[in-house]
This record gives C-alpha cells, sequence and structure tokens, in this order.
C-alpha cells in the first residue's frame, strides 16, 4: 500500500487543497479468532471421533442409543457435524442445550440455537423460548427432559477477550509497524508554475489517483512517469518497523495463550511436529478426557434411572479412536494383552481402528500358559507353595 504524505509548491507559502491519499487497515481481531477458532476446532474435531459405547447390565450393546449418538442424530445431521456443532456451541456460548424431539417410533436429537434458562436452587430448571436453527419451540423443557451441557460459572471465550483487549493492542501495534514499514512512501514536490495553471488542484488530484492506484497494485514491475514541474523523493530508506518475525511472535503468543486457557498443548495448535506423540496425549488428559467426562455423566443422567445405572446401563465415550495407532509399531504390546486376557482379539482390532471380524474365535479371551489364578498349598510348617492354574494355549 502507498502514502504520499503532502504536496506542497515550493515557491508558495499556501498549501494546495488535495486530499492526502493513503491505504490499509488493520484489523487485528482476526487473529484472536482465528486462534480460538483453530482451538476450538482442535477439540470438536477430536470429540467427533469418539465413540459413543453403549452398555446393558455391564455388557455392551448396539441398540437405538447407540444409532443416536454415533450415526443419526436427527435427520439433518450425521453425529460428527452434530457433535461438533454442540462443542462449538459448548465452549463460545460456555453452554449447550440439546433437547430430545419424538417423531414416530424415534427420539432425535436438536441442538438449540438460543433459550432462555429459569434458574432455580430447589426444584428443577425449566427452558423456554427455545429455537433451533429459525424454528421456535411454542414449549418448555424440564431439566430432566434434556441434555444441558456447561463448562463452568467463568467462560474460557470470556477471558480470552478480556484479556486480549488489552494485549490486542500490541499485536496491533506490531502488525501495524510492519504493515508501515513495507508501505510506499514519498514526497512529491510541484513547481509554483505547474501548480498556478488553470485547474492545477483538479488535475494534480486525478494524477496523484492514478499513481497510488499504480503503486499500490500488485504487479511485479511498476513504473508511473512523473509530470512537468513534479520531483519525487524516496522516504522508504528513511522509515524502520518491526520485522516480519516480530510479527510472527507476537501472533504466536496470542495462540500461546488460547492454548493454555483451553488445556491444549501450544505446540500442538501450532501444528509444531517435535514430539507430537506426548502432546497428544497430555491434549487427551488434560482437554478431551474433561469433556468426554462432562458429556457422559450428563448423557448417562438422562439416558438412564438410576437403578438402570446401577445395574450396568450406561454410556461410555472412548477417546483411544482419537489416536492413531500403528498396529506393527505396538505387535508385541497386542501379543500380551491378548495373552493376559485383558482383550479379545477383536477387541484389540477395534482399538487399532478396524472393524470387528464378528467370528466367534475373535470374540473369545484368551490366557496363555504363562498366566493364570495363582492358589496357595499350606504346608506342614506353614510355608507355602505357589501353583499356577491355567487355560488356552
Amino acid at each position: 500500500m502507498g502514502l504520499f504524505n503532502f504536496w506542497k509548491s515550493k515557491n508558495s507559502s499556501s498549501f494546495l487543497e488535495i486530499p492526502i491519499v493513503a491505504g490499509g487497515s488493520a484489523d487485528e481481531d482476526k487473529f484472536k479468532l482465528l486462534a480460538i477458532s483453530s482451538a476450538v476446532d482442535l477439540i470438536a474435531n477430536a470429540i467427533a471421533m469418539c465413540e459413543f459405547r453403549t452398555f446393558e447390565k455391564d455388557s455392551e450393546v448396539k441398540k437405538m442409543n447407540y444409532y443416536m449418538l454415533n450415526i443419526k442424530p436427527n435427520p439433518n445431521q450425521n453425529a460428527i457435524e452434530f457433535w461438533k456443532a454442540v462443542i462449538e456451541k459448548l465452549y463460545f456460548d460456555n453452554e449447550a442445550l440439546v433437547v430430545s424431539i419424538p417423531d414416530g417410533q424415534n427420539n432425535y436429537l436438536y441442538l438449540a440455537s438460543s433459550f432462555d434458562r429459569d434458574d432455580y436452587v430447589l426444584k428443577p430448571k425449566y427452558f423456554n423460548n427455545v429455537v433451533i436453527d429459525d424454528l421456535s419451540l411454542n414449549r418448555s423443557f424440564k431439566r430432566d427432559d434434556v441434555f444441558y451441557f456447561r463448562l463452568n460459572d467463568n467462560s474460557a471465550i470470556s477471558m480470552i477477550d478480556d484479556y486480549y483487549s488489552t494485549f490486542g493492542k500490541v499485536i496491533a501495534s506490531t502488525l501495524s509497524s510492519y504493515k508501515a514499514g513495507k508501505a510506499f512512501r514519498g514526497i512529491v514536490n510541484i513547481s509554483a508554475a505547474m501548480s498556478a495553471q488553470d485547474d492545477a488542484e483538479k488535475k494534480i488530484k486525478q494524477y496523484f489517483e492514478k499513481l497510488f492506484n499504480a503503486l499500490s497494485s500488485d504487479k511485479p514491475v511498476q513504473l508511473v512517469p512523473l509530470q512537468e514541474g513534479m520531483k519525487f523523493e524516496d522516504l522508504n530508506n528513511q522509515y524502520k518497523s518491526s520485522s516480519f518475525e516480530d510479527t510472527k511472535n507476537a501472533l504466536g503468543m496470542v495462540k500461546d495463550d488460547v492454548a493454555m486457557a483451553l488445556h491444549i498443548p501450544a505446540g500442538l495448535l501450532k501444528g509444531d511436529l517435535a514430539d507430537v506423540e506426548a502432546q497428544t496425549k497430555n491434549f487427551i488428559s488434560f482437554c478431551i478426557n474433561p469433556i468426554v467426562e462432562l458429556l457422559a455423566s450428563e448423557i448417562n443422567r438422562q439416558l438412564y434411572k438410576p437403578s438402570e445405572f446401577l445395574q450396568g446401563d450406561s454410556v461410555f465415550i472412548d477417546t483411544t479412536r482419537v489416536v492413531y495407532i500403528n498396529p506393527f509399531e505396538v505387535a508385541e504390546k497386542i501379543d500380551k494383552l491378548i495373552a493376559t486376557s485383558v482383550y479379545s482379539p477383536d477387541e484389540i482390532r477395534i482399538k487399532l481402528g478396524d472393524r470387528a471380524t464378528g467370528e466367534a474365535g475373535m470374540q473369545k479371551r484368551y490366557l496363555t500358559k504363562n498366566y493364570g489364578e495363582l492358589t496357595l498349598k499350606g504346608g506342614e510348617n506353614g510355608a507355602g507353595s505357589n501353583e499356577q492354574s491355567s487355560n488356552g494355549d
């Protein structure tokens, strides 16, 4: 972009009434929104990859609840779209309301775009004026009839906004300084003879507008002839600005702070390749698992009665799919997990991201002869001897 500071006649004490021509503006809020959106999208994608496993009396089953949570929450969204929308709503608004609406034999889940909440202490809350997309539902929902997710009383996004209201000025200054340093600037001296011509101000203004448009274009070569009676003085070398690295560092600090507020390893958010495995583990442990527990707790509270939950009916959100596992790199560990009867071969396949075979032999658990139940046989002197009993190969 370009900036012409002023134009003045050499031999005249009066200024020509020609507007200063300048260009360029910085919208520093875009960088904050970019950092926040990247962070929330990272969390939403991870949650959407999880499997909502359903159990009845501690035995895993796949029935309508499983289909609703993992495949088709409602006729207009698949599960990935739905859960990403829920997580984004949860982070940006600090709360998300999901209502269940019956349709024939099915109950569908819908994320509320907006709602009003009646807060009570000793009786259930009610949600009113619920809107789904542009559809207003003319009814109230009782607390026990909805999924209501809430992060905490202090929204992380609000805290980032408050922090950025001050720190954002530093970034804006750094960015403006960098852009100003790359701008085209100079002074054009206009002779008295030229400024005295008829319609001088109009002609000079038109010329400078053309000159500015030419110099601010993205063409690699820019040649603009000066009119007779004009002299141009280049000021670019006299202006010092912050470097591009200063700007990058300032923007990197925004991502660092957003990552800290949302419990995401900063390197993971910025795309650093160093120690990705450790960063991913920390991401799941400190960011994803708490959100998963929040979702699972609310879903179990809504879907199951206390007696059903205590008998083993529940939803468990499996986060193992968030991490890619190369089966060839963990072959020995897989062997140990099967040999110790921790998992069946089909369960291992699922953990690795493959489909279960469904074969009877692949669904059994095995215990090698090196492992088994430990029993003690006492001797006459009270000393015991160990005996292992085992099954399997």
